[in-house]
């Protein structure tokens, strides 16, 4: 049974988004404001965080940009209102796993939140060959197991989409991936997808890999191509 934490200040909304994910089978808790969620979530890590981004106490994104802090992996998807594109953006780059606009569409939001429970519980890592325990390109090591990137032996964790990335480069390593075949690994089929979702998570795997090692560059970019594995110095 998967835990949901609801952190949404508007009653009302916040009760119908607990009656469609109960209806589901799965456990719900809530908050009504960043500080209070910040709180239940150290007492308890849920396996997803439906979050709202305009909060009393602690706003949305300073509140999972503090959780990211504690759980690198944890699933968040962000609620936006109509409109609120740049919110949107903001909540994307900042590590959300997906989105859903309101008013929202129930059977939309039950099927976004089902997507990223399966990809994050490990549904989505399934493959026609078996996963090695790790994938090692010197001086990089990716552990399938733990979730993690090694930069020599500091580890790295990762969000979803930035291991998928990273497990499909590092398995074929000679290989570029345009963006459209990258998607369709971090992604399931028909999620909504953004534009720039593989340069962001690409942008995020260079920073988290040279905060350690400065001059290593993990991706290469293959201008008009795509991208594949690069692990030499830029």
């Amino acid at each position: 049974m998967a835990d949901i934490l609801i952190v949404e200040d508007e009653r009302h909304i916040a009760d119908v988004l607990a009656f469609l994910l109960r209806e589901k089978g799965w456990r719900v808790r809530r908050a009504e404001d960043g500080t209070a969620a910040l709180s239940m979530v150290q007492h308890q890590k849920p396996d997803l965080i439906l979050l709202d981004l305009h909060l009393p106490g602690i706003q949305g994104l300073p509140f999972m940009k503090r959780v990211r802090e504690l759980y690198p992996a944890q699933a968040v998807v962000i609620l936006t209102a109509q409109g609120e594109e740049d919110a949107r953006v903001r909540g994307m780059e900042a590590g959300a796993d997906d989105y859903v606009c309101k008013p929202f569409n129930n059977r939309e939001l039950v099927a976004r939140v089902q997507a990223v429970l399966r990809r994050t519980r490990g549904d989505f890592l399934r493959e026609e060959s078996p996963r090695e325990p790790e994938i090692v390109l010197a001086p990089l090591r990716l552990d399938c197991a733990g979730f993690r990137l090694y930069v020599g032996d500091n580890p790295i964790d990762l969000a979803k989409h930035e291991f998928s990335l990273m497990e499909a480069l590092m398995r074929h390593p000679a290989r570029v991936f345009t963006r459209d075949q990258l998607i369709a690994k971090m992604y399931a089929e028909g999620e909504d997808v953004f534009d720039n979702a593989v340069d962001t998570t690409v942008w995020r795997l260079r920073k988290k890999v040279r905060e350690i090692t400065p001059d290593l560059n993990p991706i290469k970019t293959i201008y008009g191509l795509g991208y594949r594995f690069s692990g030499e110095p830029t």
